[in-house]
C-alpha cells in the first residue's frame, strides 16, 4: 500500500502539457472556487488538475467526486503534509511540456 488511494479523473487527457497539483486539507469551502478558477482559465493549453487531499474531515473528497468528476484525486489514508503532499503529485503528474503548478491550500487564480 502506497498510503493514499488513486480515484483517477473519469474524463483524463492523454497528454497533458501541464499538470496543475493542488494540495489540499479541510479545505471543501475553499475548493470551488479554486477549482472553477483553474477549469476556466482560457486558452489552449492542455491541462490536468492533480488534487491531493491529505487526509481531510470535512467533505473534501465528497465535494471534489461529485462535482468534479475531470479531476484526479490523491486521497492519502493519513495526514502527510505538505511535502509528501506534493511529492506524490508530482510524481502522479503527467504533463510532456510544461512545469507543475504547486499551490498551497486552495486559492483562486485570476483570469
Amino acid at each position: 500500500m502506497n498510503g493514499f488511494e488513486h480515484l483517477p479523473a473519469l474524463s483524463r487527457s492523454e497528454s497533458p502539457e501541464c499538470s496543475v497539483c493542488i494540495a489540499n486539507y479541510n479545505g471543501a469551502t475553499m475548493l470551488h472556487d479554486c477549482l472553477t478558477s483553474v477549469i476556466t482559465q482560457q486558452g489552449d493549453l492542455n491541462i490536468e488538475v492533480i488534487v491531493h487531499d491529505d487526509a481531510s474531515t470535512d467533505d473534501s473528497l465528497t465535494l471534489l467526486r461529485a462535482k468534479y468528476p475531470q479531476i484526479e484525486v490523491l486521497a492519502s489514508t493519513e495526514n502527510v503534509g505538505f511535502c509528501i503532499s506534493n511529492n506524490r503529485m508530482v510524481n502522479h503528474a503527467r504533463a510532456n511540456s510544461c512545469y507543475c503548478s504547486i499551490m498551497m491550500r486552495p486559492c483562486f487564480l485570476m483570469r
